[in-house]
């Protein structure tokens, strides 16, 4: 009896084992998907020690098939900013949906989502979640959602979709752009995957008129003159391109200029970049290049509040100038002034 109450109680210490390892492995498997960024190697680990900062995962959408895409686009946006992503849901990323649906399932897709940060207000914070739940498109992680925190945050939406997809090329912009993607992927045609495009800034220092805006005002004292950048209103980094940046970034002092910082990044890298055509980065830039009932070649309109980028869209859409006569005779005057504001 004793024998039998031995091998009895020895089998049934075998089986909790073996339970508990399955449930261990089941449970860092569950972890892994949905806190991705935790397990990137070196590179993540490398990212990490760049700001003294982690970033947890709190909700991505599910994503159930994943082909590999021509064109991943990631649009930062600030939680409270809902209206603005309503806009881009009626506008471009109407278009995008168009494209992918005339497209067979093994040719080149493009996918878009939103990049949010977990706001400090509960309030916002659940609405957020709300939001994210049914539309399917916003990615949010746990940090606080500052200015000062983009070029930290534009890294960590680079490298959520590094680990989620597999793609070409990735559109980094903002909530506020509006973005042609026929004319982004006829840009494309046969680009390298190595490749940095967007609108080439050179000769740009925190003095310029035209970045106190942006830069001057948050940045960190640098007095010299920037390296070639593109601004953050749009560009495009090649997945081979990408990989790179995310492995070098702890090698480079962090600005509060996302742009400014992903130009350094990708300058010590020794790659110049690819001039994209038609990008603007303030919607007045646009307005002063049209005349009345003339439509200027554009790719990205940049600073647009939400009503005025569906009006441009729906403009643009009938293959007229965005611009309304309103909108021209206030670009014209902000621009003798040299302020620009979004109204």
């Amino acid at each position: 009896m004793k024998f039998k109450y031995r091998v009895s109680l020895l089998g049934t210490l075998l089986l909790l084992s073996v339970s508990t390892i399955c449930l261990w492995l089941e449970y860092k498997t569950l972890y892994r998907r949905h806190h991705p960024s935790t397990y990137r190697g070196e590179e993540h680990r490398s990212f990490v020690k760049l700001s003294n900062y982690t970033s947890d995962l709190v909700y991505q959408p599910h994503l159930r098939n994943r082909p590999h895409y021509k064109l991943v686009v990631v649009s930062l946006s600030a939680a409270a900013y809902y209206k603005r992503r309503s806009a881009v849901r009626s506008t471009w990323h109407t278009r995008l949906k168009s494209w992918n649906f005339n497209r067979a399932f093994d040719q080149a897709r493009a996918i878009h989502f939103f990049i949010c940060f977990t706001p400090r207000k509960s309030r916002v914070k659940d609405d957020l979640e709300l939001e994210a739940e049914q539309n399917g498109d916003i990615v949010i992680f746990a940090d606080q959602d500052k200015y000062s925190q983009l070029p930290v945050q534009t890294l960590t939406a680079l490298d959520w979709a590094h680990s989620q997809f597999t793609f070409d090329f990735l559109l980094k912009t903002d909530d506020d752009s509006l973005v042609n993607i026929d004319e982004v992927m006829r840009q494309l045609e046969g680009k390298s995957r190595d490749m940095f495009g967007g609108r080439v800034y050179r000769h740009r220092h925190p003095g310029n008129e035209q970045e106190k805006q942006w830069v001057a005002k948050y940045h960190d004292g640098i007095s010299e003159e920037y390296r070639e950048f593109a601004p953050g209103a749009g560009y495009i980094l090649g997945w081979d391109l990408l990989a790179r940046v995310l492995a070098h970034s702890s090698d480079v002092e962090l600005t509060s200029a996302e742009d400014v910082y992903m130009g350094e990044v990708v300058g010590q890298l020794g790659v110049p970049i690819t001039p994209l055509e038609g990008v603007y980065p303030i919607w007045q830039e646009f307005c002063n290049q049209s005349e009345e009932g003339s439509l200027p070649h554009w790719t990205i309109i940049h600073w647009l509040d939400p009503p005025r980028m569906v009006r441009f869209w729906e403009r643009l859409n009938k293959n007229v100038a965005g611009c309304t006569k309103v909108d021209r005779t206030r670009a014209e005057q902000q621009t003798k002034k040299g302020a620009f504001s979004r109204n």
